[in-house]
């Protein structure tokens, strides 16, 4: 099985998308090149196996307006509608977290603390960060929305770290 991808400019980078049919399985937020998008995509797909990465211009097509709109500044509150997510990232405790990170809406953020409690565990921020910090979907899964609870940014996995992550901050501070 071959698992398709697209790469498309944004006012940041290229973005990346990889998936099957409708099922998302990686993204790579802006890069200043293809070629490194490409290579990020790659190593992603890996994870799933030793799949053949195969081109689609059209692939989540309507996802793909929605990120350019965001970069360009847009507030965008993302339609999952017909977008289906790894079922094994959305099991159990990570799972929880994952789906309650869904519901921080544009411009808000929660903290570790505030995450891990509607996820059903109130102690475990920790482990509710450790989970973010393997989110295979940052953006769509918005985890650059999650603090800390002194109000600092706290970590960013996601290539460009927690630099990017402020930047992102930012730009959805500025168009609430």
């Amino acid at each position: 099985m071959n698992i398709r991808f697209t790469i498309f400019q944004t006012e940041w980078g290229y973005f990346g998308l990889a998936g099957v049919e409708n099922r998302l399985y990686a993204v790579v937020l802006p890069q200043k090149n293809a070629e490194k998008t490409e290579k990020l995509l790659s190593a992603k797909v890996l994870r799933y196996g030793n799949y053949m990465l195969e081109y689609d211009k059209t692939l989540f097509s309507v996802l793909k307006k929605q990120i350019i709109d965001y970069f360009s500044g847009k507030k965008v509150n993302f339609d999952y509608s017909g977008i289906a997510f790894p079922q094994e990232h959305l099991l159990g405790f990570s799972g929880s977290v994952l789906q309650r990170c869904i519901d921080i809406k544009y411009g808000e953020t929660k903290t570790y603390g505030e995450l891990a409690l509607a996820a059903g565990s109130a102690k475990a921020f920790r482990a509710a960060g450790g989970v973010l910090s393997r989110n295979i979907l940052p953006l769509i899964i918005p985890c650059h929305r999650v603090i800390r609870a002194d109000g600092s940014i706290g970590g960013f996995s996601a290539d460009g770290g927690a630099a990017l992550k402020a930047r992102m901050l930012e730009l959805e501070a500025e168009n609430r």
